[in-house]
């Protein structure tokens, strides 16, 4: 051994690594030195100060710093270390030309549990390894199918499969567990279930409108104020049911401004072209406290038989904002409506520089509006005017909304000059502390099917800074500004993480100890610095891997990283959750609904399909998929499986030794 130290000591920096050094980590390994995947200072000075052998451990001392700084040598060191990936997986990534070293996997059996009572009941305990798993009570029936008219989610026939040869229940795969990774939309798992966790199944957002000043024969004399909670869905079909509400209260004419206030959320707006300078799609849309209809146009086009012209129906309608109506055909494909027809967003209209493919006789398709609080006014407005409701004043969005010392709204109008009242003072009252119309939005337990069955951006944006708005920690000493720094540090270590003192596990597990409110008044202003020091803090109250560095909580981003490893244990420890199967109803199901429906597609003869509950992920430079699989044994299996390339990924093949890796589990 100590000759093949002194070896790979004398090697220069960058030179592949010798057979006898590959043999010595691989060696090291074995024994556990480097069970956490990475070689790094502090396990070199470790290795160093060992009392048998001094001149060995200090040749390998030296041999591991020239390795440390040599990437390209440490990740073939990483790959020996790791356990042999499954031979169809295996070949699959060959096929596809992707190096094993860019994979991180892992497949393992989880504990399986059984609920006395209730499924929501918190009454768990450990069953027998005969016992009938947890995901089994989630299998489609042989031959039904049904369609849950809400969420359009249909349950297909599921194939008869041979029984095939299995290891025991004992399988464990391990490749790359601990190699931070860009996940994708893979991300997703985390703000969901912790969001599921602090604030339970039956959150709900709250909108509330208010006014300042008198209403006097159907005539408001003052603002109305439309309060944003962070609702993920506020869609133009709700907020129709709100302003009809607000109708239906007595107000018909408004003698001043509209006021929306968003100042649940402060300083999140990005620039949606930052990502892939693509800013008219909808999943680069920004969050903001009051955000309408993903902040997105829906633009339904029809072509008439015979005609020469397809006509265009927008929702919602824009005030002031010119859209046009119908556009000329040309001979095309009905491929990439969005992009194809070059649209392009003015000041005060929208404009098409290619005519619409003739192959599209009735199309859907979405565009993102460039700035959310513009198009929030825009389609308030309109709305509004749809009511046969007159407003003379503006529509106005803040972040920092006038509030007397009680914390009641101040009139905002600065746009009329004279009071159309005969007495002035009145349209100065501030609004009353209760709200004239409340608006709650659906449960969370259906916005997360949303946002992990469809992967949506920024619904999951809403939903990692609402954790910063509605939770906030009681007697605790979290300084959350502190811990904002510690969640977006990549490399920060345990020890540094617990140095700020965090309380202890029980004041964060339960809702005694965090205080849960709704409206303005109770909740605290968000923004994305509290929301991730949040999620850290969550992190190391119950699970002992290593936290996700997020810069934003969607996955949308290309310096966002994981392991392989954290993703399982949040997984593991979601199983045994109380709400575990409102989590799981969340994930697409593969082949069968959600993003991984086109699983059948791809492996049409999969194991599979019916089977797996998993959550994907694509960029151009990563493809992921997690979740659960539920195996022919009748055992459930937590599966991650991350594939990320520095450069551009082959990402159909990735996808492809992805399929295999469920299909691959579910004949366990």
């Amino acid at each position: 051994m100590r000759l093949s130290v002194l070896n790979v000591a004398k090697r220069p920096i960058g030179a592949p690594l010798r057979q006898d050094t590959m043999r010595l980590v691989s060696a090291l390994a074995a024994k556990g030195f480097m069970d956490k995947g990475f070689i790094n200072k502090p396990f070199i000075n470790k290795i160093g100060r060992q009392p048998n052998k001094p001149n060995t451990f200090r040749a390998l001392k030296k041999a591991l710093l020239v390795t440390a700084r040599s990437m390209a040598a440490c990740t073939v060191c990483l790959s020996i270390a790791q356990a042999k990936l499954p031979a169809p997986i295996e070949n699959a990534l060959v096929q596809a030309h992707i190096p094993a070293t860019n994979v991180s996997m892992i497949i393992m059996p989880v504990k399986q549990l059984t609920y006395t009572g209730n499924q929501s009941s918190s009454s768990i305990s450990y069953s027998s390894p005969d016992a009938v798993s947890i995901l089994s009570n989630f299998l489609p029936e042989e031959d039904a199918v049904t369609t849950d008219a809400d969420h359009q989610q249909p349950l297909m026939h599921t194939p008869k499969r041979q029984s095939t040869d299995r290891p025991s229940s004992g399988l464990l795969v391990r490749h790359f567990p601990n190699v931070l990774r860009t996940p994708a939309s893979v991300m997703k798992l985390v703000p969901t279930f912790i969001a599921l966790d602090v604030l339970g199944p039956e959150f709900r957002w709250v909108t509330n409108i208010y006014h300042t000043g008198i209403v006097i024969n159907h005539t408001l004399y003052g603002d109305l104020i439309i309060q944003g909670s962070g609702d993920p869905k506020l869609t133009h079909k709700h907020l129709a049911i709100v302003l009809a509400r607000v109708k239906q209260h007595g107000i018909y004419r408004i003698h001043g401004d509209i006021v929306l206030d968003t100042s649940i959320f402060q300083d999140v707006t990005k620039d949606p072209a930052d990502f892939d300078d693509q800013a008219s799609r909808p999943y680069n849309v920004s969050p903001d406290g009051l955000l309408i209809n993903f902040n997105s146009l829906e633009i339904n086009a029809v072509v008439p038989s015979n005609a020469s012209a397809a006509k265009l129906f927008y929702r919602p309608k824009l005030a002031d904002f010119s859209l046009p109506k119908q556009l000329p055909l040309r001979q095309a494909n009905c491929d990439s409506i969005a992009a194809s027809l070059a649209p392009s967003w003015q000041q005060t209209a929208l404009t098409f520089h290619n005519k619409f493919p003739n192959a599209c006789n009735l199309h859907t398709f979405y565009l993102a509006y460039p700035n959310g609080k513009d198009f929030a006014k825009r389609a308030i407005k309109q709305q509004w005017l749809d009511l046969d409701a007159t407003l003379s004043g503006h529509v106005v969005s803040t972040e920092h909304p006038r509030l007397n010392r009680f914390d009641n709204y101040l009139t905002q109008n600065t746009s009329i000059d004279t009071p159309p009242t005969p007495w002035p003072m009145l349209q100065t009252l501030a609004a009353s502390p209760l709200p004239m119309v409340t608006y709650a939005s659906a449960p969370l337990s259906q916005q997360l099917y949303d946002i992990n069955h469809y992967s949506n951006n920024v619904m999951t944006e809403q939903l990692l800074l609402s954790l910063a708005a509605y939770k906030k920690p009681v007697n605790t000493g979290l300084d959350v500004e502190h811990h904002a720094n510690l969640a977006n540090k990549p490399d920060t270590d345990k020890a540094a993480n617990q140095s700020g003192k965090l309380p202890p596990s029980s004041s964060l597990a339960h809702t005694d100890a965090w205080q849960l409110t709704e409206g303005r008044r109770q909740a605290q202003t968000a923004n994305y610095p509290k929301a991730f020091a949040l999620v850290n803090q969550w992190w190391q109250t119950h699970l002992t891997s290593k936290p996700p560095y997020l810069t934003n909580g969607s996955g949308l981003c290309r310096d966002c990283s994981v392991t392989a490893d954290s993703i399982a244990e949040l997984l593991e420890h979601a199983y045994h959750h109380p709400d575990f199967y409102t989590y799981l109803n969340s994930l697409g199901v593969a082949g069968i609904s959600g993003t991984v429906q086109n699983h059948a597609q791809r492996l049409p003869h999969s194991a599979a399909i019916g089977h797996a509950w998993i959550k994907t992920g694509t960029l151009d430079n990563a493809a992921a998929m997690a979740g659960y699989v539920h195996s022919d044994s009748g055992q459930d299996y937590i599966v991650v499986g991350l594939i990320n390339d520095p450069n551009h990924l082959n990402t159909s093949g990735a996808r492809h030794a992805l399929d295999i890796m469920l299909d691959w589990t579910a004949r366990q």
